[in-house]
């Protein structure tokens, strides 16, 4: 998906901008400072790249960075107010979903790129940049971040295993006291019932003892009292209804009180109970009263506490098996992931000698004949998300010396030609559609400028290449060339750029090898080397 048109609002000294790209070679060229490296820096903050206060030209107004791809698919890229919004087609999208949709499409090599040559902890993403796609990164960074997450939960569990033990001892005795008595509200009301019987019986007793005493005896019986009267009123019961209606009566009265009186014999009898009864069922409500204080201050609360306490203690009781299970899977996912770094580092060898052999092949054309490039690997214990592999990457530039690290031999000028070498080889194969390099030939010139731009240019041939150089052997080959330069506008400095016809193609090629004054000499040069592009 390649880059059709750029327009850039308010970037900068850039006021507003509009680039219709080539679909091949398109380089910007210009006076320093005239803009040329911001037109990169748009693209780049389009993808993903970060945006300054101080890029803002005028904080009234928003930055707007709009690019028209293949398809006529439009991405834009607005600020305002300190806050980025992204746009897909005029639609809103999130900026990890428009850059996980179009940013594998386009790559950068910037000047400050080069500098990651000398920072070795780069160096494996620099090798696997070329050795491994996207499936097999993603997969090892899943398969870390699984063995983390298991031993993190592992350990957090074998962490707190005496705080667990110690809540299943007590869980364990809670539950054997709460399950030693019968939990029941209906229980401890008749506790309660009983424990006033016994605190009264001796009353009660007394009570009856005397009433049965006293009917026994000839003075206060009832019964004698109410046979007697019964036994005088018959004499009479013959003259009246009436007192004959009163003896039946009695008789009836006599009966209930036989049936009273034996009736209180037996109750007194059952409100008879030992010291020992007493004691034993004043142990059973004091253990009912204990357990109130203890679980919630009521029956009803200390069953609910069972209930929940139980839920508990079969949750201790799975500990160790929860435990076991952690350390299963703490255990399966490492070993997925010590089997995928085992695959990774296979990769990363085998790659690692292809991809020296080509960097050392480009190098040759750079100028550079004798230099080699060797990417050395090494084990680590320390597990990462990239695996189990460090990288660092050594060189030599002259016959007959040993290899060392790229910060000890490499001149700033060489850093920026193994840099530009090592892009070459990424772009083989890789599905990236536009390649942007912002200055990357520092540090050449002549003959092996001339060769970069014929490595270039085959490169063109199939990715979209937007270059700025200062370079005319690099920008005679290509096949759009913009220049970048500045202009006053209402007292203010602007940057425009525009696509140079074939004849200022020409003048821009002798003026970049001349200076500012361009002979005929110059343009007969910048004729040649066109001709020869």
């Amino acid at each position: 998906m390649l880059i059709k048109k750029i327009k850039i609002r308010n970037f900068a000294i850039i006021d507003d901008l509009v680039i219709n790209f080539d679909s091949s070679f398109n380089v910007i060229t210009g006076d320093t400072g005239s803009g040329k490296s911001l037109i990169i820096k748009a693209l780049d903050v389009l993808f993903g790249g970060k945006i300054s206060s101080k890029m803002i030209r005028d904080n009234s107004k928003e930055v707007e960075i709009c690019a028209i791809m293949e398809g006529d698919i439009d991405l834009r890229f607005i600020n305002k107010n300190g806050r980025s919004f992204y746009f897909i087609n005029s639609i809103k999208s999130t900026k990890s979903h428009f850059l996980d949709k179009f940013k594998s499409y386009i790559q950068f090599q910037r000047q400050h790129d080069s500098n990651d040559l000398l920072n070795e902890s780069k160096h494996l993403y620099i090798l696997d940049t070329y050795a491994l796609n996207k499936d097999i990164v993603v997969k090892i960074q899943k398969a870390y971040f699984d063995y983390i997450e298991n031993k993190d939960k592992y350990q957090n569990l074998l962490k707190n295993i005496d705080n667990y033990r110690d809540r299943y001892e007590l869980y364990k005795y809670q539950i054997e006291e709460l399950d030693s008595i019968d939990l029941n509200e209906e229980k401890e009301d008749t506790l309660s019932k009983e424990y006033r019987r016994m605190t009264q019986s001796n009353s009660v007793r007394k009570i009856f003892n005397d009433f049965i005493k006293q009917n026994n005896s000839s003075d206060y019986s009832i019964n004698l009292k109410i046979s007697k009267f019964i036994k005088e009123l018959r004499l009479y019961e013959g003259t009246d209804e009436k007192i004959k209606d009163i003896v039946e009566r009695l008789e009836d009265v006599l009966l209930n009180v036989d049936s009273i009186i034996d009736d209180a014999s037996i109750i007194e009898s059952q409100y008879y109970f030992s010291s020992d009864d007493l004691l034993s069922l004043e142990d059973d409500i004091l253990k009912y009263e204990e357990i109130k204080r203890k679980y919630g201050g009521s029956i009803k609360a200390a069953i609910d506490y069972k209930k929940q306490l139980k839920s508990k203690y079969d949750s201790q009781m799975t500990f160790d098996d929860n435990l076991d299970l952690l350390k299963k899977q703490m255990l399966d996912t490492e070993n997925s992931f010590l089997k995928l770094a085992k695959e990774v580092s296979d990769i990363r060898l085998s790659s690692s000698k292809k991809m020296s052999d080509k960097i050392n092949f480009y190098l040759k054309d750079m100028g550079m004949p004798d230099a080699r490039i060797k990417i050395k690997l090494s084990k680590t214990d320390i597990y990462r998300d990239k695996g189990l592999d460090d990288c660092k990457i050594y060189v030599i530039t002259n016959k007959g010396e040993e290899y060392k690290p790229l910060s000890q031999i490499a001149s700033g000028g060489e850093i920026s030609r193994i840099m530009l070498a090592i892009n070459l080889v990424f772009q083989k194969g890789k599905n990236i559609n536009t390649l942007v390099f912002d200055e990357v030939d520092s540090g050449i010139s002549g003959a092996i400028a001339s060769n970069v731009g014929d490595m270039l240019r085959r490169l063109s041939d199939s990715k979209q290449l937007v270059i700025v150089t200062h370079l005319p052997q690099i920008a005679s080959k290509s096949t759009a060339h913009f220049l970048s330069y500045k202009k006053e506008n209402k007292g203010r400095v602007i940057s425009l750029s525009r696509k140079l016809e074939d004849d200022e193609h020409e003048l821009e090629i002798a003026r970049m090898l001349s200076g500012k004054t361009i002979s005929r000499h110059s343009i007969s040069q910048a004729r040649e080397i066109i001709a020869n592009g």
